[in-house]
């Protein structure tokens, strides 16, 4: 049976504490904590320079997308090097990212968190990846994504470089995956079959990628809420922004990364371009807003 969020309410418990705004939504990511255990998708539709700068100020985590290629990751770690407190980038599979990473280390630029952002991870290719990683940035912080099985989780914790899974296989509003190709997951028992597979060899930590509930409009923050009490130690989230008034997705269009107009190119497209209506809000306000409803989460828990 698929199970998503929108199928599960929690129940609360006895209260202890005396205002909401005393709760505690900060939470550990290797060596560094943030304000809340959320990141938005590392999506060229959502991410640019400027929104990697205001989660940044804001204690956030980011992960910057790596869509456009190695050319323009490289000058993006230059820039938050000399202007970010934190340098997080996603990274691919192919010799060029290899030397990337390599002629990062070389130049003495600072990396604090690689994301090796592939459409599935179960596969040897992101071997030779992950070593590097680890060879070149020993002390960085290492999630790879993406991938949706029990078997998968346990496969990935295998490799000691890797801190963390990134779990979710076409579920973000934009994928065309399941459509075009069949497979996919299940948001909450792909997420339960990955938290007890990370945990099977060795625990690492657990990030759940999409599929939060969109009901008339509005994105349901409180799932998020729900994927940490399933297991999941982060959360990332396309649709929570999408809708933003200064968003780039709410104003040249929201499309995921295996879309054309990411791509640039018609091969192996699993993504479509669509419109998003308005929340009125601005991404800080956002901001503001979900971490005010964590910490009302946390008052009921």
């Amino acid at each position: 049976m698929i199970v998503n969020f929108n199928d599960i309410l929690l129940r609360h418990n006895k209260s202890v504490v005396e205002s909401r705004s005393e709760c505690d939504t900060s939470t550990m990511l290797g060596n560094n904590k943030f304000a809340v255990p959320l990141v938005m998708a590392n999506m060229q539709s959502l991410m640019n320079r400027e929104i990697c700068k205001l989660f940044d100020e804001n204690n956030w985590f980011y992960v910057y997308h790596r869509i456009k290629g190695y050319h323009d990751v490289i000058p993006f770690v230059d820039y938050a090097n000399e202007n970010l407190n934190i340098t997080s980038i996603s990274i691919g599979v192919k010799e060029d990212w290899l030397n990337t990473i390599k002629a990062l280390k070389a130049s003495r630029f600072k990396v604090d968190y690689f994301t090796l952002d592939v459409a599935l991870s179960y596969t040897d290719n992101i071997i030779p990846i992950i070593k590097t990683v680890k060879d070149s940035y020993p002390d960085s912080y290492l999630i790879v994504g993406n991938g949706a099985t029990k078997e998968w989780a346990k496969w990935i914790s295998s490799f000691p470089e890797v801190d963390c899974v990134k779990v979710g296989i076409g579920v973000s509003q934009s994928c065309r995956t399941r459509q075009y190709t069949g497979f996919g997951s299940s948001t909450v028992g792909s997420l339960l079959e990955c938290v007890e597979g990370s945990k099977i060899n060795r625990p690492i930590e657990v990030m759940s990628d999409g599929g939060l509930t969109i009901q008339d409009g509005v994105v349901c923050i409180g799932d998020v809420a729900k994927a940490l009490v399933l297991g999941a130690d982060w959360v990332m989230s396309g649709a929570l922004f999408s809708r933003c008034i200064d968003s780039p997705a709410f104003k040249e269009g929201y499309y995921g990364n295996a879309s054309k107009y990411a791509k640039k190119h018609f091969n192996h497209v699993e993504g479509e371009l669509i419109r998003t209506e308005s929340n009125g809000l601005t991404i800080k306000e956002m901001m503001k807003l979900i971490q005010d409803s964590l910490k009302s989460s946390i008052s009921y828990s």
